[in-house]
């Protein structure tokens, strides 16, 4: 199949993938209106850690909801497995050998290159995006804004967002800040006195990314992940009225340290899980330990689902959204 054969059959899909419960004429085609998109992006979260999956005690509910009433994919390959090559496959819409960045740290991604972020805004969307963008992973330069405004290029506004916050991935913003080069979480986690405890938590987690699964010292309202979603709601909040938005919210989790909550990880107590392949890296406890806190930053991100969902429904929102 033809890549733009490919694409239009896929709009024709997420044309149904509106998580509300009526029939398809009122969708967004049915509507006449331009939908609104919401792009959840978790990182390194398995195709088969969801609640679709009935061989392992995972909780997805809205996600389980949204394939229940959408369109989902069982054949689905990322490009490459590394950070900043996945990525930039995703924001320039190619393959991974033509998408300019072949590993992590390399190149950053070309600013000759135009990004499917552009198109949208180039046709009249509103785009945002919050979260670990990871397409100038090799020059680290968030900003403490998250701006990427570097030697006067506002590289957000290069890659086609009309607001944003880009951030560090977990260890790059750990490893950073040590360095004095602050990413915004870092930034608000400052302004929260709360650095130290950050700081104090991953250097006890450096070396033992999978093995230690206690809970951090953090509050519930300054973990990354929720930090990440509370800003994606505040640039819902921004846009200009009757205008289509995009927003692509990109999440640190599930991805390693297992840091988590005390009140995910008080969810997932007493929770089993089989055992993984021909393993033999830790106990068999341990390895329950590491699915717990897997599947409670899973959970959360699903949590944060439903969460968008009601604010999307209480602004009249949720039936004209692609999510």
């Amino acid at each position: 199949m033809k890549r733009s054969t490919f694409l239009k059959t896929l709009g024709a899909g997420l044309a149904v993938t509106s998580l509300s419960q009526s029939k398809p004429d009122s969708s967004a085609k049915g509507n006449g209106k331009r939908p609104n998109i919401l792009f959840f992006f978790p990182d390194q979260h398995r195709p088969d850690w969801t609640g679709l999956n009935h061989n392992l005690p995972v909780r997805t509910p809205f996600l389980d909801l949204l394939a229940k009433n959408g369109v989902y994919f069982t054949n689905a390959v990322c490009p490459s497995p590394l950070c900043a090559p996945s990525r930039a496959c995703l924001a320039a819409g190619k393959e991974y050998d033509r998408c300019g960045v072949p590993d992590n740290f390399t190149n950053n991604y070309p600013v000759d290159q135009r990004t499917f972020y552009t198109l949208l805004k180039d046709s009249g969307y509103y785009v945002l995006g919050c979260g670990k963008f990871d397409l100038r992973k090799k020059a680290m330069s968030w900003g403490r804004d998250g701006r990427q405004i570097v030697d006067g290029v506002d590289y957000l506004d290069l890659w086609g967002f009309s607001d944003g916050i880009d951030n560090s991935g977990k260890w790059d913003g750990f490893k950073n800040y040590t360095n004095n080069n602050v990413c915004p979480y870092y930034d608000f986690l400052e302004m929260h006195g709360l650095a130290n405890i950050m700081l104090d938590d991953f250097s006890q987690r450096r070396g033992k990314n999978y093995e230690n699964t206690d809970a951090t010292h953090l509050p519930d309202e300054a973990y990354v992940d929720n930090w990440i979603a509370m800003n994606g709601l505040k640039l819902i909040g921004k846009v200009p009225k009757g205008t289509p938005w995009f927003l692509q919210v990109n999440f640190n989790g599930p991805h390693d340290p297992l840091d988590i909550t005390p009140r995910m990880k008080d969810r997932w107590r007493g929770v089993d899980f089989p055992q993984p392949h021909n393993c033999m890296n830790f106990s068999h406890e341990k390895h329950v330990e590491i699915r717990q806190n897997y599947s409670a930053m899973v959970e959360n991100i699903d949590r944060w689902l439903g969460v968008y969902m009601e604010v999307l429904r209480k602004r009249g929102e949720l039936e004209n959204t692609l999510i």
